[in-house]
């Protein structure tokens, strides 16, 4: 059938020459721009689709995978379900008899010997099990091990260019292209008109075209103007100013919640500590505008956020931070301190041996803690007679409302009294939240993305995949915006929603960072693209969702689909590393009450298995030593310290790493090593991270103990190919 058509003409990008007859080999997909794909129906009308390159190179990478298995008549799958499993263990031993000697850690465990590559797209691991198991690597800073704890790499190379740039490998495809002739601008005030209406005529972008005029506003006050926030909350309010624009917010609803139809509401940045100083001059020189960079299979769109009116940094002026809270224009004072902020024991008490609450407890009027500074302006308030202000936690803890009176309350009786704790009891609310939205950290490359595809020059941008949430209990002492009206969720009770996140979603990112770091991954999409760590986070999902109660409104099954394909966007980049940040907060906050409920309340118990390895991991990741024996320059968790030997006693390593002797000292002798025996007792590290009443569950230690032991002696790999 011969058909007269007009092919649509591909946008160019540099280096990138499109091409409608592309010549795809699937085993050597690595072609940054969609696939277009044509079809013509019996009646000629022609449907052109978009291939997104990633999913295809993820197909090819299981292609691959089966084929070897095939050529080699190895078994089909990720754990050999095909195979007798008696034949398949006489194997192993025989193939592990047969490999030669690798360098030794301690009491015959290996270590890895690790040589850096070109970029690497994937690596062949072969884990003496007979399996061939293919694991993309990052395509910059990437690492080929060989006989890391027992699993043998080797990886292919990328181009120069590819090294140079990781985000140029990962372009998105989907994005309109800005007219390369319009030249970047700085982000400000000035230019925003010439940026949205020349800068972002060809593109995917919008920004603020409400009044940001510094007129009356209901103030919300935010303390910690971190990524996060600038993703989530202030867009959320950004899009309410716009619809207040039009005077519509509030109109006839909500009951008088949210003020008078002419009230705006907007944001003034706290900053308490040293380092929001940055991010205070980084505002400040772009009149409190930055840019959020959405990038996902959806697009790549730029938003340039305004709902920010004003920055107080507090260390330079707590005269204004203090005006500035006592004024009854700030109606709540909105939190995202990160778990750590909570200065909270692992009893759930206020930790009143941090230094910062010690001087807090001793000084108000130069608070170091958010808790310390609430105490101080609720007392204030109460002083001069004024209308308390709500207090809105944002952060990723469970029951955070509630957790945070209960910590200001404390805070409130030992620094003032019971009249002030009386007072807060009686005035103030502290309504739960749950937040989500994907935001990892800003890096260099993001500020080139803006530059050239957007035409904006913004100091410090934030980058963010499309999809967010947050659901808020509708507990508010003095009125608040109606951010129902453009998408927020209000409810009576958060809880079943926090569950449902906090153990799936948050709880599901710890475990798979551990998991990633010990397998050797950069990023969060590499990860996922190898099966094993997808196997078990899958796994992971499935056995904490029987914690999870039932969530009004929602499917738990397409959320855990959609927590993957989240988890999995090529786009944003995502860090293994960041996700690993504030550790032992996040396992106690995520998967404390699952280990309960699983554990002790059920009848009969049910199993523990992938929370045990993401503990377990955890554990040998917190001993401050790497594969190679060395020392970890900065472990990412704030109480790594008083972590290090327990985890080290736990995994039976060396208080020092071994020395080039291979643990003989330069006077002959034996180093000595921190434990007597190889009992891999995760017991004591358990009970600091999570508290004495999960170290006594004696059916979790043994679990964690169990793989613990799997990790130390043959690797993450091979545990997550024999887990039962």
């Amino acid at each position: 059938m011969t058909t007269d058509m007009k092919i649509p003409e591909l946008p160019k990008r540099e280096g990138v020459e499109p091409e409608w007859n592309m010549d795809l080999d699937a085993l050597d997909l690595h072609i940054p721009q969609p696939v277009i794909n044509i079809e013509i129906e019996a009646n000629g009308a022609i449907t052109l689709t978009k291939t997104d390159p990633h999913e295809l190179q993820r197909k090819a990478n299981k292609f691959r995978q089966g084929y070897k298995n095939w050529r080699q008549k190895k078994p089909f799958g990720a754990r050999g379900e095909a195979k007798d499993l008696k034949a398949q263990r006489e194997e192993e031993a025989a193939e592990e008899k047969e490999e030669e000697p690798a360098p030794k850690l301690q009491h015959g465990r290996t270590i890895s010997s690790m040589e850096p590559t070109a970029s690497g797209v994937e690596a062949s691991v072969g884990s003496g099990t007979g399996h061939e198991v293919i694991i993309p690597l990052s395509p910059v800073k990437g690492l080929a091990r060989r006989k890391s704890f027992s699993v043998s790499l080797s990886a292919q190379d990328l181009t120069a260019e590819a090294e140079e740039n990781w985000l140029k490998f990962y372009v998105n495809p989907f994005a309109e292209l800005l007219d390369k002739k319009v030249g970047p601008l700085p982000l400000c005030t000035k230019n925003l008109e010439t940026i949205l209406h020349r800068n972002f005529k060809s593109v995917r972008g919008k920004g603020p075209s409400y009044d940001r005029s510094p007129g009356p506003y209901s103030r919300i006050a935010h303390v910690g103007v971190g990524g996060f926030h600038r993703s989530h909350q202030a867009v959320f309010t950004d899009d309410l100013l716009e619809l207040h624009k039009d005077k519509q917010a509030g109109n006839g609803k909500g009951g008088g919640k949210a003020g008078p139809p002419d009230d705006r509401w907007a944001i003034c940045g706290i900053g308490l500590m040293t380092w929001d100083k940055k991010m205070y001059e980084a505002l400040h020189g772009q009149d409190h505008m930055y840019t959020v960079l959405f990038r996902s299979q959806k697009g790549n769109d730029a938003r340039i956020v305004g709902s920010i009116f004003d920055f107080v940094f507090a260390p330079d002026d707590y005269q204004a931070l203090f005006s500035t809270l006592l004024d009854p224009a700030t109606r709540i004072v909105s939190l995202t301190i990160t778990e750590k902020g909570y200065c909270q024991k692992v009893d759930g008490n206020l930790n009143t041996e941090d230094p910062n609450v010690k001087h807090d407890l001793s000084d108000l009027s130069t608070p170091r803690t958010a808790l310390g500074m609430l105490v101080a302006a609720l007392d204030q308030r109460r002083k001069a007679g004024r209308k308390s202000f709500t207090v809105l936690s944002c952060d990723n803890q469970p029951d955070n409302g509630h957790q945070l009176e209960k910590l200001v309350k404390e805070m409130a009786h030992l620094a003032v009294g019971s009249d002030l704790t009386s007072w807060i009891g009686d005035h103030t609310t502290f309504p739960n939240t749950m937040v989500d939205r994907i935001t990892p950290a800003t890096e260099a490359v993001h500020k080139d993305i803006l530059k050239q595809d957007f035409g904006v020059e913004d100091e410090w941008p934030v980058v963010a995949e499309h999809y967010g949430q947050w659901i808020v209990e509708d507990k508010f002492v003095d009125g608040r915006p109606r951010w129902e009206d453009v998408g927020v969720m209000f409810v009576p009770d958060v809880k079943p929603y926090e569950y449902m996140k906090l153990r799936l979603l948050n709880g599901t990112h710890s475990a798979l960072s551990y998991v990633s770091h010990l397998s050797g991954f950069q990023f969060v999409d590499d990860a996922l693209n190898n099966e094993q760590i997808r196997d078990f986070v899958e796994c992971y999902m499935e056995e904490v969702s029987a914690a999870v109660p039932e969530v009004p409104g929602l499917d738990l099954v397409q959320y855990k689909k959609d927590v993957l394909t989240r988890f999995s966007n090529p786009y944003v980049k995502d860090k293994v590393e960041r996700l690993m940040l504030d550790g032992s907060q996040k396992l106690r906050n995520t998967m404390r009450d699952a280990i309960k409920f699983l554990t002790e309340g059920s009848d009969p118990p049910l199993p523990t298995t992938y929370l045990g390895i993401a503990v377990a991991a955890y554990i040998r990741y917190v001993t401050g030593i790497d594969q190679e024996g060395e020392e970890i320059e900065k472990v990412l968790d704030p109480i790594a310290e008083e972590l290090r030997e327990p985890a080290r006693l736990a995994c039976c390593l060396r208080s020092l790493p071994p020395s080039p002797t291979d643990g003989e000292s330069d006077s002959g002798e034996e180093n000595e090593v921190s434990s007597g025996s190889e009992s891999y007792d995760p017991k004591e590290v358990i009970s600091i991270v999570f508290g004495p009443e999960i170290a006594k569950n004696k059916a979790f230690v043994g679990t964690v103990k169990e793989a613990l032991e799997s990790i130390c002696k043959r690797g993450i790999m091979y545990t997550l190919l024999h887990v039962n």
